[in-house]
């Protein structure tokens, strides 16, 4: 009986050090990729912006064309730039 307990016990501090090995690991690629995810969100709040911009300075003609009006495009140009 003491064997299986001895081993029940170590079988458990195995899987236990399996699973806090697995989150350190979770955890690292975390912190690592943090850079590249903000990064990816300020080149796209920028492409938002400069798109925003593009479309309150065009005219009614150019607008027209495209099949928006000047309402929409207020609508559109007034949204923070995290908003979609």
């Amino acid at each position: 009986m003491t064997q299986l307990m001895t081993a029940l016990k170590r079988t458990e501090a195995q899987s236990l050090a399996a699973l806090l090995e697995s989150l350190a690991a979770t955890a690292a690629k975390a912190v690592f990729t943090l850079p590249e995810h903000l990064l990816e969100t300020l080149v796209l709040w920028q492409a938002r912006d400069n798109m925003r911009r593009h479309m309150a300075s065009l005219d009614a003609r150019l607008l027209d064309d495209v099949g928006l009006d000047r309402r929409a495009v207020e609508e559109e140009t007034s949204k923070p730039i995290w908003r979609a």
